[in-house]
């Protein structure tokens, strides 16, 4: 996910903690997509922090959360 603004926590597993949490609302909220707490297997920022916005890499627990989450942004595109 690109775009989604980083948690001004020092520690990282707090940081985390916030990705997910804004990963959740955004699938909850703009894609209507009902995540569960446990959904999301791995979540972490791609590249060196160097103060721009990193995009995020997402790992669903299972295929069908991946696929309900690939056809509502296409549902959202059209």
């Amino acid at each position: 996910m690109y775009r989604m603004l980083e948690s001004n926590k020092e520690l990282k597993s707090e940081k985390i903690e916030d990705d997910k949490s804004v990963v959740r609302s955004f699938l909850k909220d703009i894609l209507k997509i009902q995540c569960e707490d446990n959904a999301i297997k791995t979540i972490r920022r791609l590249g060196k922090s160097k103060g721009d916005v990193r995009p995020l890499l997402i790992s669903f627990r299972n295929l069908e959360t991946k696929i309900r989450l690939s056809k509502s942004v296409e549902a959202q595109r059209c």
